[in-house]
């Protein structure tokens, strides 16, 4: 366990049922995480939601020593908007680094992904997308996100056993 938890990552692992949902990240606290399944709203109106798997990722402090050969960092960019992209500048510059980030969610708040560009030395920029059929209105969350090269690493060599790929989308469904 860690001190204290800093940040986290949450991502769908499966889907149970008929209807598509993400997983949604609304609290992190130094005692755990608080996970929702957000459903989408496209073939009906309604957002009851049976069981489904969530993977995550949890990061704290209390840990000694160096960050690991592939320079993992951390962290909350604060009040990401739906408007204005945001700058989030690291501490390390990276060959080819691989970002992954999740939105923290407040109650009510409409369905949102987050959306990386320009992710090269040491910076990158972020900015939240609202899912169709949202009904329109300005969107601010906190978003936690996961820095780290790109490759393969294992725990004899690097201290962690972990691939870092990326995956470039060239269109999105709408």
């Amino acid at each position: 366990g860690f001190a204290s938890v800093t940040s986290a990552v949450v991502s769908a692992a499966g889907m149970d049922g008929g209807d598509g949902s993400w997983s949604v990240l609304t609290e992190v606290t130094a005692d755990g995480l608080r996970l929702v399944a957000e459903e989408d709203m496209l073939k009906d109106d309604e957002q009851a939601h049976t069981t489904e798997q969530a993977s995550y990722l949890v990061f704290g402090q209390g840990i000694t020593g160096p960050p690991p050969d592939p320079n993992l960092r951390t962290g909350v960019a604060p009040a990401v908007s739906d408007s204005v992209w945001t700058t989030v500048t690291l501490d390390h510059t990276y060959e080819d680094m691989v970002v992954v980030a999740t939105p923290n969610y407040v109650p009510g708040a409409p369905p949102v992904v987050t959306r990386i560009r320009n992710a090269a030395g040491n910076s990158f920029e972020i900015i939240l997308q609202q899912a169709v059929n949202s009904p329109p209105s300005s969107v601010t969350a906190d978003v936690h996100y996961v820095v780290v090269e790109k490759g393969v690493f294992t725990v004899d060599e690097h201290g962690v056993k972990m691939e870092a790929v990326k995956y470039s989308s060239g269109s999105t469904n709408t």
